[in-house]
């Protein structure tokens, strides 16, 4: 097994469930509710289709973010 997963997420603006294609940067953090510091790590994924505010990526931190700690 790999070290990519598939992030499914929603995208809402001020009017309601985003429709279009969007570029994301995606960051991790040592606590669940981001007020930890930020791992040194950011992820581009350009051109994500979002649709009726629903989209769909793979990431891949890499195995040295997710050590068990």
């Amino acid at each position: 097994m790999g070290t990519a997963f598939t992030y499914q997420g929603r995208l809402i603006d001020a009017n309601g469930p985003s429709d279009g294609v969007y570029d994301f940067l995606f960051k991790l953090f040592n606590e669940p509710n981001g007020t930890g510091y930020q791992i040194p790590l950011t992820y581009d994924v350009n051109d994500i289709d979002v649709i009726d505010g629903y989209f769909t990526v793979e990431l891949d931190f890499g195995s040295s973010r997710f050590n068990g700690h």
